[in-house]
């Protein structure tokens, strides 16, 4: 917190803003993104990104963001890109629907570091009341599908495979579940994480997050890439009301150490609130000054 390097320790890489789902605690169900946005990253765009992320030194990329990444039909080619130019840690989340085995054995060849399951429910009524237009038994034969390559790929020799985790939003739905999620897990996932739905940008229809980390560490680590080009510096803003610039018309590091440094001073002065994208985070609790110039955090 107050302290940046030189570069984003991560930069996440949109492949695709549309979604075959519609999770009911998720912006994709709020009708936010009509039938003539939607849209698939190109291969420039890509090869732009990751050429200068290679450079500079960044750690991690992620091949998702506001969607759905097995939409992309060239998903594997682009996980393959990124992890044969070198970047060390290469993640993507997915609702696993359209996973494939065909899919799975590429994505383990192509050298992914990690593939993240969003989960919310191990029962057929729990998973499918919330993940809206998903089906329990086939999540679930697709997770253990793609466990069975990784295994498959170790005793035929693969140094190395990617780790699965399970990502479980709570929410009132699922709590009765929660207690279960390891075990039943276990096994078939190696990693089991929890988080609280949060209401992007205040969308009143969805949960709010009742306890929040003071201060923002997005705009100190990431940089969001859409499927455009479009630079944020932060997840939460689906609708990019923090655009800092497209990745065609200036790089990385611009973009970084002048865009989204002015956000960082504003944090810094304790005026994140004024900033549209920031105004109604519900990720973080933000700071503020009163009346009596004392910090307070909202």
């Amino acid at each position: 917190m107050e302290w940046a390097n030189d570069y984003p320790l991560a930069v996440d890489i949109e492949t695709a803003n549309a979604c075959n789902l519609r999770c009911t605690m998720c912006h994709q169900s709020t009708g936010w993104l009509k039938e003539d946005q939607k849209v698939l990253l190109d291969f420039a765009t890509l090869e732009r990104v990751v050429t200068e992320a290679v450079e500079i030194g960044v750690h991690s990329m992620k091949v998702n963001w506001r969607g759905e990444p097995l939409l992309h039909p060239e998903i594997v080619r682009i996980v393959k890109f990124i992890k044969d130019h070198g970047i060390p840690e290469v993640m993507m989340n997915t609702n696993g629907i359209l996973m494939t085995r065909q899919i799975a054995d590429g994505l383990i060849n192509a050298g992914l570091d990690r593939i993240i399951f969003s989960c919310d429910g191990i029962s057929k009524r729990t998973y499918e009341k919330i993940r809206r237009g998903a089906k329990w038994d086939q999540f679930l034969e697709n997770v253990k599908m793609f466990r069975g390559r990784c295994l498959f790929h170790k005793s035929m020799g693969a140094e190395r495979v990617p780790k699965i985790r399970i990502n479980c939003a709570i929410q009132e739905k699922n709590r009765g579940e929660i207690g279960k999620f390891r075990k039943f897990w276990k096994g078939i996932a190696d990693e089991v994480r929890f988080n609280t739905v949060y209401r992007p940008l205040g969308n009143s229809n969805m949960e709010g997050r009742k306890k929040k980390r003071h201060g923002c560490p997005q705009v100190y680590q990431r940089l969001v890439v859409d499927a455009r080009g479009n630079v944020m510096p932060c997840c939460a803003d689906y609708r990019e009301e923090l655009n800092l610039g497209n990745i065609r018309e200036n790089s990385l590091t611009w973009l970084w150490n002048v865009s989204a440094n002015k956000i960082r001073k504003m944090h810094e002065r304790h005026m994140g609130r004024i900033l549209n994208g920031c105004r109604y985070c519900d990720l973080f609790a933000l700071s503020e000054i009163d009346t009596n110039d004392k910090v307070i955090w909202r």
